[in-house]
């Protein structure tokens, strides 16, 4: 006889989610909590090369697409459509 455990989904909060894409956005932060870290990492990698950028105007373009792309998805996620890494719906 096998013993078989389920682990519950643990739902994330479309709050938290939210408001970590809205304040912090530009670092990946909502990707990393929603579980997809490839998202994540590129914002974060995209808004650490051109911070230093902006010493030469070239990075300014990049941040402030950096910045602009997390605040869609704050609203993305405030609307619903967005969901975690596993499919789930945010709570």
């Amino acid at each position: 006889m096998t013993d078989v455990t389920t682990v519950a989904a643990v739902q994330k909060s479309k709050v938290v989610a939210g408001l970590l894409a809205f304040f912090l956005g530009q670092f990946g932060i909502h990707w990393f909590y929603l579980g997809n870290n490839k998202l994540g990492l590129t914002q974060l990698l995209l808004f650490a090369i051109g911070l230093p950028l902006c010493l030469v105007l070239i990075g300014i373009p990049i941040v402030i697409g950096v910045r602009l792309w997390a605040f869609v998805d704050a609203i993305r996620i405030f609307m619903g459509s967005i969901t975690d890494s596993e499919g789930q719906p945010l709570a």
